[in-house]
């Protein structure tokens, strides 16, 4: 399977790791030991490219779709953690410190103590860890709605945004105030019920790392945010508030600066702008046959109806095979044919109709104006 073929989530989990085992070797000279996370980083590689040329079932689509890139992200945060402290030992968290001053004038997490009380830190610490769920709650919606076009793009942008903020730890390594500044705090944020067991596991879970630049927990809530709000309004409206907590919770209960919520909306912005950018530009080159009409393009389409898994098929020629979940009764398999195009190049349906073969499984559709 040629490179540029796979799934831009794939691919950047390829290149993020390929790119750490050169990191490795170009800074051997600072690391006691490099060969475990040369192993590591070359499975991850082997594994994707292999999984990625494995006929599909079932199983393997859960491994290549949700288990490889759940275990990559996890693996890339804690490996990249035990390595920062020796690729780049100067924390600038008295540089983030300052900059909060300059542009507030006060510390928001020394301010927040005045009004800390256990209940409120109880939801702070709980809304905190929202942002462990977000990406599982719009994987799930995305996969039961029979939306793997656009799981797939919100994959390629949600992965896009965790590699980015570990580069940014990279760059600018910095503690956050619980560990940089303990001092500043005159007391222990305790909840009632769950808030200390959750903040004690956290803490086990990830130890001492140097992850407070830019907010990852900021960047990624954002973009998922902002991905629920195109493909389900209901999604977003459950999310927006406990969102908004969240951001809050991450200078609450001590675990950002100001400087690293600023960073993490930044960062939410290049990763949506960046990630649609190159998915649309990688649909683009793929290889998808587009035909150029007076009014816009047309589209060769051949149609498999009643699947279990509905997507892009392959490419035959100068056609586009796609398997549908519904079956060709009452117009339904059109109607799913136009929502998954418009899903899969970036388009509103109004842009999309159906020229030629509405009842037969080869169809010509029409795209009205250019593609992006």
């Amino acid at each position: 399977m040629k490179f540029f073929k796979i799934q831009p989530a794939f691919q950047l989990n390829i290149i993020f790791f390929t790119a750490m085992c050169i990191v490795l070797l170009i800074f051997s000279d600072k690391l006691p030991s490099i060969s475990n996370f040369l192993v590591i980083y070359a499975s991850i590689v082997l594994f994707q490219f292999c999984i990625c040329n494995i006929k599909e079932n079932v199983f393997l689509t859960f491994i290549r779709d949700i288990g490889l890139p759940v275990l990559s992200v996890l693996i890339a945060f804690d490996t990249v953690g035990e390595l920062i402290p020796l690729l780049n030992p100067d924390d600038i968290d008295r540089e983030l410190l300052k900059l909060d001053y300059s542009i507030l004038g006060f510390y928001p997490y020394v301010a927040f103590e005045k009004i800390a009380s256990p209940l409120l830190t109880e939801l702070m610490q709980i809304s905190y860890c929202f942002y462990y769920a977000l990406p599982f709650l719009l994987g799930y919606y995305l996969i039961k709605k029979g939306q793997k076009i656009v799981f797939y793009r919100a994959l390629f942008i949600v992965i896009f945004c965790y590699y980015l903020s570990y580069i940014g730890y990279m760059i600018f390594p910095a503690l956050g105030p619980r560990y940089s500044m303990p001092g500043m705090f005159q007391q222990e944020l305790n909840g009632v019920f769950l808030a200390n067991t959750i903040r004690d596991f956290l803490n086990y879970l990830e130890g001492i790392k140097r992850d407070a630049f830019p907010s990852g927990h900021v960047g990624i809530s954002l973009v998922i945010l902002f991905l629920m709000l195109k493909y389900s309004r209901k999604l977003f409206w459950i999310s927006l508030v406990p969102v908004l907590f969240l951001i809050i919770s991450t200078i609450y209960c001590r675990y950002h600066y100001f400087s690293d919520v600023l960073g993490g909306i930044f960062l939410a912005v290049v990763s949506l702008v960046a990630g649609n950018l190159y998915y649309n530009f990688w649909l683009k080159k793929m290889g998808i046959p587009f035909l150029k009409d007076k009014d816009g393009y047309k589209l060769k389409v051949l149609v498999k109806t009643g699947s279990k898994m509905p997507g892009v098929e392959g490419i035959e020629e100068d056609t586009l095979q796609i398997k549908l979940r519904a079956q060709p009764h009452d117009g339904l398999a059109n109607k799913e044919l136009i929502e998954l195009l418009s899903e899969l190049l970036h388009i509103p349906k109004s842009r999309l109709e159906i020229a030629k073969g509405r009842t037969s499984r080869q169809k010509v559709v029409r795209i009205k104006g250019e593609i992006a």
